[in-house]
């Protein structure tokens, strides 16, 4: 090649054979797209989101107090069916909160679904639990 614009003199190959095998075509340029580079994005981000819903449900599980020590209750009684409170019932009603957690909306979760259906769309592949009808 001279100038990577005219070619000198070429030969063939023959011990180390070239193919031109492509999934799909891309329209602007000689690359090709496999079947799984058009999902990627999409998998990357539903993984994001079920991860994050997943890791903020455990957090929500696990109850997190507020405590004075003017509560008089002990930390370790705390998820115990009777918690005994030196300084009364006020006093640690008083000083002993637990923090709420917020609900997920289900419309976080009705995105996961889109999610999905936009993979099966991209992939062109088709989910055999759902009828016809959807």
């Amino acid at each position: 090649m001279v100038n990577n614009l005219v070619i000198v003199y070429a030969e063939e190959i023959t011990h180390i054979p070239f193919e031109d095998a492509r999934c799909s075509y891309d329209t602007e340029s000689f690359l090709a797209v496999g079947l799984v580079e058009p999902m990627l994005g999409l998998q990357k981000e539903m993984n994001f989101q079920k991860t994050s819903a997943a890791k903020y449900i455990n957090q929500a599980i696990t109850r997190q107090f507020v405590r004075s020590p003017q509560s008089g209750v002990n930390p370790s009684t705390l998820n115990d069916p009777i918690i005994l409170a030196s300084n009364g019932g006020a006093a640690a009603q008083e000083n002993l909160y637990e923090l709420p957690h917020r609900q997920l909306s289900s419309d976080y979760f009705g995105n996961l679904q889109d999610q999905e259906r936009q993979i099966q769309a991209v992939t062109f592949s088709v989910d055999t639990a759902n009828t016809k009808s959807t």
